[in-house]
């Protein structure tokens, strides 16, 4: 029986050739892969630690106003129980403590309303010229609070609130309505004022003018960080 040799062919030119382009164009691939990998990983990184950064800000932010807000309101305590300690306030009353509405934050509070009650005051007019003495003939103005409340959202300067009022009475009824107007704890501002008659029987009409103080409001809000 004859023997049987393994015969080698050798591997021609060209097979090499297209060998070696294989290796490089899967060399080349995986090269472009990498690359483009790293470079979209890169940049999401990179995003993500631009964002990270900018919540750690906003929170150094928020502290550093919790801590300045915190400061402050101790300042504002102090200030406020010094404000009220007197025992004599500015309208020259004796306070006590027992009476809280004695002290000067009650008249201050008084002088200048926090919210816009136009009833309240059309009751303070008629309380004022009844215990005067003085016939009443009308208290006219306008009760604007729908405007007025539209408006708090975008001032907290005064606002006005003006009214006419007509009475009769004697010289002297008539000039203690004008005396207690103007002693009067909250300011009221004459626009105009019309006396007629005589000195037994005089008629005041009068255009009065005052103001409310709309009250800030303590809001925490939440901000997006993008």
């Amino acid at each position: 029986m004859a023997d049987t040799k393994a015969i080698n062919v050798p591997e021609s030119k060209y097979a090499k050739i297209d060998k070696a382009r294989n290796t490089i164009v899967a060399m080349s691939s995986i090269a472009v892969f990498i690359v483009i990998f790293v470079g979209i990983s890169g940049k999401s990184l990179i995003t993500k630690l631009a964002y990270q950064n900018r919540i750690i800000n906003a929170k150094q932010q928020a502290l550093n106003q919790i801590k300045s807000d915190i400061t402050a309101s101790g300042q504002l305590v102090n200030s406020y129980k010094t404000f009220i300690a007197p025992s004599q306030n500015y309208l020259g009353q004796n306070c006590t403590n027992a009476d809280p509405s004695c002290n000067d934050a009650k008249v201050v509070l008084d002088a200048l309303p926090s919210q816009y009650d136009y009833p309240a005051l059309v009751t303070s007019i008629y309380n004022v010229l009844k215990n005067d003495g003085v016939t009443i003939m009308g208290i006219n103005g306008t009760d604007q609070q729908l405007t007025q409340s539209s408006k708090l959202a975008s001032t907290s300067t005064p606002q006005p609130m003006p009214l006419e009022f007509i009475a009769q009475g004697n010289i002297n009824t008539v000039l203690n309505v004008i005396s207690d107007f103007q002693r009067s704890i909250r300011p009221f501002q004459f626009e105009s004022i019309k006396l007629s008659g005589s000195d037994s029987l005089l008629t005041v009409d009068a255009n009065v003018q005052t103001y409310y103080q709309p009250g800030i409001s303590f809001v925490i809000t939440q901000r997006q960080v993008k």
